[in-house]
């Protein structure tokens, strides 16, 4: 899963990927636990919500902290890119090497969602 932040000055992600400084990406690996993990059934939620492709939802205001662990630990950091229709943008990418836990359940919902779109 990755998170994507934009930097505020640029109001909209769109302006801010256009800017060599606009966007912050942070990236968790998931790994298969025997119990579901209540720190992101938020998101579980969320995403069940998402009935058509390319479409989003928001979560409540809340702080990222409440269902993902603080960049204290190992992470990799490095400059990459993402692809939109028209090119490759510049972006900073924080990777956690620490996955968090998912239950297999919690996996089905979320993808189930984007196949049944």
């Amino acid at each position: 899963m990755h998170v994507v932040h934009f930097k505020s000055c640029y109001n909209t992600q769109d302006k801010a990927l256009r800017e060599k400084d606009g966007l912050l990406v942070i990236a968790y690996f998931f790994k298969i636990s025997p119990e579901p993990n209540p720190d992101i059934q938020c998101i579980i939620n969320a995403l069940t919500q998402i009935v058509v492709p390319h479409t989003s939802c928001q979560l409540p205001p809340q702080p990222i902290s409440s269902f993902l662990h603080m960049f204290d630990r190992d992470y990799f950091l490095y400059w990459g890119s993402v692809m939109t229709s028209s090119c490759a943008h510049r972006i900073l990418w924080f990777v956690s090497r620490e996955p968090i836990p998912i239950s297999l359940e919690q996996v089905c919902l979320a993808t189930q969602t984007r196949v049944q779109g």
